[in-house]
């Protein structure tokens, strides 16, 4: 189980209910006379006189797309592992220095891995203002909730902007910590922070430019990668068919590729690894 990127997430893919999605390879091609999606459906209904309904249903369809690609990267992740269990295989990140991430999985998942982002190399110190930022948020985040249940307005318009507004507190993190700093925070915090290639098309873009099954892609036109979904964005900004360089782990070397930007024509899963030095 795997995410195609430029394969399966077509225009309308986001909006379309899950009993109406095909795998990749018996979908037909895109067509210049497609149907609009059901968002564009939406939206057009919309009344056309009443902008701020109309930007709420926006945002709030917006929403919802990004929490569904948050599960179909999680269910890719889970079946991954499923599968890798059931044949007796390694887990993917084995030998590449996470065995914090192999202990989990016999014991559970820690909230914050202090132990093993220390054993990654990360400065102790460090790691405890990781740990006490991350906190916070994640604090935060259950008294939302919990406020949202008792007086009932989970779910809705005020809900959501709340929600974003600590989604946005997450992201500044980012932003101030930097990418070595940020890996480094989700690594610990248990999520998985790369995207690695399970396989390509034959006559994939990635493919011909030289991406190999296994690769997991660290950077996207000097930009750092930490999720399919961030990859998606990036392959579609820009000049299309320009060529971009593309830095990829393989076997624990590292590999620059150019691939015209757009499609890549890759399977990925999302993965788990410690973080770069």
């Amino acid at each position: 189980m795997g995410v195609v990127l430029g394969v399966v997430f077509g225009p309308d893919w986001r909006s379309a209910p899950n009993d109406t999605r095909v795998r990749a390879s018996s979908r037909p091609a895109p067509t210049a006379e497609r149907a609009p999606s059901p968002l564009q459906r939406v939206l057009e209904a919309a009344p056309a006189g009443d902008p701020t309904d109309r930007e709420e249903l926006w945002a709030a369809l917006q929403d919802e797309t990004e929490a569904r690609e948050r599960m179909e990267e999680e269910i890719a992740a889970l079946g991954e592992e499923l599968a890798e269990l059931r044949d007796g295989r390694s887990t993917p990140d084995a030998g590449q220095g996470t065995k914090a991430a192999d202990r989990e999985l016999e014991s559970g998942r820690p909230w914050f891995d202090t132990d093993g982002l220390i054993a990654a190399g990360v400065d102790p110190v460090e790691v405890g203002e990781l740990r006490e930022r991350f906190e916070k948020i994640e604090l935060a985040r259950l008294y939302l909730r919990d406020l949202a249940l008792r007086e009932g307005w989970m779910g809705t318009q005020r809900y959501r902007d709340e929600s974003r507004a600590l989604d946005a507190r997450f992201e500044a993190i980012r932003e101030e910590l930097g990418p070595e700093a940020y890996d480094r925070l989700l690594f610990a915090i248990g999520r998985r922070n790369r995207a690695r290639v399970r396989d390509l098309l034959e006559e994939a873009p990635a493919r011909e430019a030289g991406m190999q099954p296994g690769d997991v892609i660290l950077s996207y036109d000097g930009r750092r990668v930490f999720s399919i979904s961030e990859l998606r964005r990036l392959t579609t900004e820009g000049q299309a068919r320009a060529r971009v360089e593309v830095v990829v782990d393989r076997k624990g070397k590292t590999v620059k590729l150019y691939i015209p930007r757009g499609p890549l024509g890759a399977r990925l899963v999302p993965t788990r690894r410690a973080p770069l030095e």
